[in-house]
């Protein structure tokens, strides 16, 4: 089997982890892993086990689609030449109607990542190239319902997205009198990054000197350097530039904040779960891990107070912080695994390339 995976910036950019990992788990299931990336684009460079990625133009006039794709398929066999079947599998929805037409040229089926809530209603009302199998791919069940609401017919499989559960847990708040906060987020929900930057300002005592790091990107959005200079804080906050290629970093810190309430699904909050970082989460009904006590502290409100009582709820209670981590990092062990979700990955691929599938098929709109 050939599994052509496109994968559009802004998503590559929030989940390298996921591709990277996802690609080398395909390629021990011996499926023959290719990358595609849109021009210009470096976010997946260095991942040399899934070899150079082939780079492909999503974006352009309808009447051009066919074209552009056609590049990229020619592209695909060279690179992987054979009479296995093929999959393309895209992450991003500005690449749906791109992907489905690369799928249509090959002869293969389209698996499309629904990562986010807002992609559901296009989901169910998604037309793709004439007869072309699409199977639409859900992280977690409140998506997976939200897709086959009020009696679609969207093909759709979950696929749960899951975390990393090393060996040994993180032993948070070691020092609870300079705790580490890493705040992510890319600013787009740049009220409550910012109620979460203030949260964990304020939790500065003559006692207690936090240190907080901040995703760049959403530190410059929603304004918390020019807060932190106000706050007089400069000196306890740190920048640091795509959080996502530092997970290593990011999760070495006692406490993990995710503020933005997007409905976005994000590896990274998995992962610092599994280890057992005490997690800080905005309320977000739509993404079934986040579970108050449970997996995280769920914060109502997105306010400085609010989050200023979540982050003293933490920094003044190490044992349950990491009570609450180990708590966390159970949920993930007992069934949100990373080689879960890739495993799921793979059945899917198998099915459409059987003689059973019966996916929803596109049609033109």
């Amino acid at each position: 089997m050939r599994a052509l995976i496109l994968v559009d910036a802004a998503f590559a950019a929030r989940e390298r982890t996921l591709i990277a990992r996802l690609g080398v788990a395909l390629a021990d299931e011996g499926v023959r892993v290719i990358i595609g990336l849109p021009a210009g684009s470096s976010a997946l460079s260095g991942i040399e086990l899934l070899g150079e990625p082939l780079q492909f133009r999503a974006q352009g006039l309808a009447l051009t689609r066919a074209a552009r794709a056609r590049r990229l398929v020619e592209q695909a066999h060279e690179r992987a030449p054979g009479d296995s079947p093929w999959v393309v599998h895209a992450f991003g929805g500005a690449l749906w109607n791109y992907a489905v037409e690369v799928a249509s040229q090959l002869g293969a089926p389209a698996v499309l990542e629904v990562w986010r809530s807002g992609l559901c209603d296009r989901a169910r009302s998604f037309r793709g190239s004439d007869g072309t199998p699409i199977l639409f791919l859900a992280p977690d069940r409140t998506i997976e319902r939200k897709i086959l609401a009020d009696g679609a017919t969207a093909g759709v499989r979950l696929a749960r997205w899951g975390g990393y559960v090393p060996g040994a847990p993180v032993r948070a708040l070691r020092n609870p009198a300079e705790p580490s906060v890493m705040i992510l987020g890319n600013g787009n929900d740049a009220r409550s990054f910012l109620a979460a930057f203030e949260g964990a300002a304020r939790t500065a005592t003559d006692e207690r000197r936090p240190l907080i790091f901040l995703d760049s990107e959403g530190a410059r959005k929603a304004g918390a350097w020019a807060r932190a200079r106000e706050l007089g804080m400069l000196d306890r906050v740190t920048l640091v530039d795509r959080m996502e290629d530092r997970r290593d970093l990011v999760l070495r810190g006692d406490i993990i904040a995710h503020p933005e309430r997007l409905h976005e699904h994000r590896t990274l909050v998995l992962d610092a779960m599994g280890a057992g970082v005490p997690v800080i989460a905005g309320a977000d009904e739509e993404v079934e891990a986040l579970i108050d006590a449970r997996t995280c502290v769920v914060v109502s409100k997105p306010d400085a107070d609010s989050w200023a009582s979540a982050f003293e709820m933490i920094v003044n209670d190490p044992e349950g912080a990491r009570a609450l981590g180990e708590s966390a990092r159970e949920f993930i062990r007992d069934g949100r695994r990373f080689s879960g979700y890739a495993a799921a990955v793979h059945d899917a691929y198998e099915w459409l390339t059987s003689a059973d599938a019966v996916p929803f098929a596109g049609r033109s709109a």
